[in-house]
């Protein structure tokens, strides 16, 4: 018994019609399609955890449409997809195929890998493949297939068994360049759930999904080309020129001819972007929304890098990790600095207005930083009103969930309490007129570590 590793069922039809599968042969198809059937899951982090650049961990089923998964020698399937199937049946059914092929692996003969010849398709059949014991595999054989010319395929067909997937082989390379890919994904994903997801709660734009490096790109480009059609958009993404810094690659484009139509729902789904339809691509115009424009105003201007289809190309490719690391770092430690000052001003206009609209009450804000770029910073809020008998509530946003210290200070006297605030955008009510009338006019609001 053999097994063949397909991206896709169109191929076995070809190796059919060439007679390279006969109806009696001894071989059966698992399918991998396109990107296989995990991705690295995306852990719970916090804000302490910001710049987030450990290595990736456990791998989470991806969601798959109905698809036959695998066949058996009879061309009968085994495991498939169904269009009933929730997300929790589709995980039992990958895990229960995955069982199946690790007790069938030792009587393999051989293993033949006819998937893509790029990082996806490669990359997909090595997860499988460690999946079911890469290590003690029987040996496995690639077809490195660029055309389904009848000729070239039937040729790759012959030659499989000269073309070994070991250490050094391009099947590794290739592999290796998505392990890569994905990695820089992970992270990015990973730190944009955290602190681009709080920026979008600030200017009510909807925080999930996360942003993607090139929803973030895209949305910039439609701040910079207000009134962008459809098509020019579509023509700058695939042809993106960055900087001038990078000369032109293939690779270097905004996402994909597959990727770029659900970029652009996401951001539209998001709040960001406004769409004016017209009669067709041409004349049907995107520009930001306010919460959109607000958006990017919040953004440091470097987080807008124009150049990065490029650098992520060159990283990959060399297995960069290192870079790759730094950049994550940089990108969104300067960003979550930058986005922790702005809104912390706008936790203290909160505080402010509210005194003000309910009670008249003036205040003079004065920050106190501490050394800890990364903690939160302490809002001391001097009140200016003589009338301070009915001051009610007051409402303050957390940048973290965890236990703080509000206390209130005077000149000779202090009160304080440990208050428990949640983080996102849920909002603890904190009752302050009995302290305030009591021991003073100042309000301090500190994290505990």
């Amino acid at each position: 018994m053999r097994l063949l590793i397909a991206e896709k069922p169109y191929l076995v039809k070809k190796l059919k019609d060439e007679n390279l599968l006969s109806p009696d042969s001894d071989i059966e198809i698992v399918f991998t399609y396109n990107y296989g059937f995990w991705r690295f899951a995306q852990p719970k982090i916090s804000f302490r955890d910001i710049p987030f650049t450990c290595p990736p961990g456990d791998l989470k089923p991806k969601f798959i449409k109905p698809k036959k998964l695998l066949i058996n020698a009879d061309g009968n399937t085994v495991f498939s997809i169904s269009n009933k199937d929730i997300r929790e049946h589709q995980s039992s059914t990958i895990d229960e195929m995955i069982r199946y092929l690790r007790v069938r692996m030792p009587g393999y003969k051989e293993v033949i890998c006819a998937v893509d010849p790029d990082r996806s398709g490669f990359g997909a059949a090595r997860q499988l493949l460690d999946q079911i014991c890469f290590d003690s595999a029987p040996p496995i054989h690639c077809l490195y297939l660029y055309s389904m010319d009848s000729r070239l395929l039937i040729s790759a067909w012959n030659s499989r068994k000269k073309n070994i997937w070991d250490r050094d082989s391009k099947a590794q390379k290739l592999a290796d360049i998505q392990y890569a890919k994905n990695t820089f994904d992970y992270w990015w994903n990973t730190n944009s759930s955290i602190v681009l997801s709080e920026a979008c709660k600030w200017v009510n734009l909807a925080a999930a999904p996360f942003i993607s490096k090139y929803e973030l790109m895209t949305i910039f480009i439609v701040s910079e080309n207000p009134g962008i059609s459809e098509y020019d958009l579509m023509k700058t993404m695939s042809s993106w020129e960055g900087s001038g810094k990078y000369s032109f690659r293939e690779n270097s484009q905004i996402g994909t001819p597959a990727s770029r139509c659900p970029i652009l729902e996401s951001a539209n789904k998001r709040g960001a972007l406004v769409i004016r339809k017209g009669k067709n691509s041409l004349t049907s115009k995107y520009s930001l929304t306010s919460a959109g424009a607000s958006f990017v105003n919040r953004l440091h201007k470097k987080t807008f890098d124009p150049d990065l289809p490029f650098r992520l190309d060159e990283w990959i490719t060399s297995g960069n990790i290192r870079s790759m690391k730094r950049y994550i770092n940089t990108i969104f430690g300067r960003q979550f600095r930058y986005q922790r000052g702005q809104l912390k001003c706008s936790i203290s206009q909160i505080i402010v207005q509210t005194l003000f609209q309910k009670y008249r009450i003036s205040c003079l804000i004065l920050v106190r930083n501490k050394s800890d770029t990364y903690s939160d910073v302490s809002d001391v809020l001097q009140l200016k009103s003589e009338d301070l008998e009915n001051l009610g509530e007051i409402q303050i946003r957390a940048y973290s969930a965890g236990p703080y210290l509000a206390s209130f200070e005077s000149d000779s006297v202090s009160f304080s309490n440990v208050i428990s605030l949640n983080k996102d955008d849920e909002l603890k009510s904190l009752s302050v007129s009995y302290w305030i009338n009591k021991v003073g006019r100042s309000l301090m609001l500190t994290e505990i570590s």
